[in-house]
């Protein structure tokens, strides 16, 4: 009558441990992607009364290089044109300005190969005008992440606790060195 028990408790606290590593990850990694999205806005410049945005390749490859995901990113003018990076990264749906927090906004989407990612899109003030840029990318590291930190939640943890009390339980049986076992 213990075994359904305790298998209960390993799914609770295996849904528990996923529950908690998602929402610590996904914190972690959007505020990599926030300050990607405030790094791109770092090379707005305004001239001649209009904003310009220039990156360089070398620049570029720095800012976008990942080992696990793939990163894509978009900087629209203040009329909504496509001033660098690549079309079709703008999620759809609304977003409307009452759901911008501190000027920027997070959400989960589809890239450009079906694929799903995380992004935010960033409102950044530039003189008197206002880029919007956004930033997405897969979702490979988080869902690495999760996966390693539920795993050892459920199957290592409570292993653990088992494995030291047989430690102890033998190490009662067996002499301890300089001990005469008469």
């Amino acid at each position: 009558w213990l075994l359904p028990g305790v298998a209960v408790l390993l799914l609770v606290s295996g849904v528990g441990s996923y529950n908690a590593a998602l929402s610590n990850a996904t914190q972690a990694y959007d505020r990599s992607l926030l300050n990607l999205a405030l790094a791109l806005a770092n090379q707005a410049q305004l001239k001649d009364g209009e904003v310009r945005f220039e990156l360089q390749p070398q620049a570029r490859q720095i800012l976008l290089t990942d080992k696990f995901d793939e990163i894509h990113f978009a900087v629209y003018g203040t009329r909504g044109q496509l001033l660098s990076g690549d079309e079709g990264v703008y999620p759809g749906g609304d977003l409307s300005a009452d759901r911008f927090e501190d000027g920027h906004l997070f959400f989960d989407g589809h890239g450009a190969k079906g694929r799903p990612v995380r992004g935010v899109v960033l409102l950044a003030p530039v003189g008197t005008s206002e880029l919007t840029i956004v930033i997405t990318e897969t979702l490979t590291k988080r869902e690495m992440q999760v996966g390693g930190v539920a795993e050892h939640a459920v199957f290592q943890q409570p292993v653990e606790p088992g494995a030291q009390a047989r430690a102890a339980h033998l190490g009662h049986r067996q002499p301890v060195p300089g001990d005469d076992p008469r």
